[in-house]
């Protein structure tokens, strides 16, 4: 086996906590004269994005097998808006959640991939694990703590088409970084005891992905190194780690 890509960085590995705390990003109004208008440019090539909350990432520390990540809210165009002009120095690093589908049936266990839609902003036609998302206020408990295993089962219904009984396990292993779009994603392992078919047949095409590829796990290596130049960096790393946990 080989590392697959430069574009990543493996953060950190373990159970991952995230706690919202009251940080807040400071902008000046000549600043925020900027935003608005590099958020206004993007409006005009991509009418579906649309202004919400999201979260971000402070500052992370390990304690035992867990990591505990200070995370904040802020707007999503001042994420864009820092993502395309990184001179902005806004130290906004938005953070979502990823997961890497395992679908145990009797021929074996699958890994599933999907292609991204041409219409993407980001890696058009790329090839990325699913589910994937970004995580917002939805999410926020009475604690302060981010349930973004509850966000990974709405994206895994929305981006499938498959119940989320059909999940037998879940839970989270890593924390990894997109060099290239500046954004860390936190890992989870998605155990499904479900077969091929019925999984091909639930699916539902979406706006953002086309049908599934399932790859056997024993082939999965073999893959990666014939497609890494196809696959998103956040889903490199993702299979990075899984492969030498």
């Amino acid at each position: 086996m080989i590392m697959f890509s430069n574009d990543y960085d493996i953060s950190a590995k373990g159970n991952i906590v995230l706690k919202n705390n009251s940080f807040s990003v400071k902008i000046l109004e000549k600043t925020n004269r900027i935003i608005n208008d590099i958020w206004n440019k993007e409006l005009e090539k991509n009418h579906s994005i649309f202004n919400e909350q999201v979260l971000c990432l402070k500052n992370f520390f390990k304690k035992n097998n867990e990591v505990h990540i200070n995370v904040f809210f802020t707007d999503y165009r001042n994420v864009i808006a820092e993502r395309k002009y990184p001179s902005l120095r806004l130290n906004i690093k938005q953070i979502g959640v990823s997961g890497i589908i395992i679908l145990n049936e009797n021929h074996g266990r699958f890994v599933i991939f999907s292609k991204r839609s041409k219409n993407n902003m980001e890696y058009p036609k790329y090839l990325e694990l699913v589910p994937s998302g970004n995580i917002d206020k939805s999410v926020l408990q009475n604690d302060n703590l981010i349930n973004y295993i509850q966000k990974l089962k709405e994206e895994f219904t929305e981006e499938t088409g498959t119940s989320e009984d059909s999940i037998k396990k879940i839970y989270s292993f890593c924390l990894v970084y997109d060099k290239i779009n500046h954004v860390f994603d936190v890992g989870c392992i998605i155990e499904l005891s479900y077969s091929v078919l019925d999984f091909i047949k639930n699916f539902q095409s979406v706006d953002e992905y086309s049908n599934p590829i399932f790859v056997k796990e024993e082939q999965l290596n073999d893959f990666i190194i014939k497609n890494r130049e196809k696959i998103v960096p956040s889903s490199l790393a993702l299979l990075d780690c899984y492969l030498f946990k």
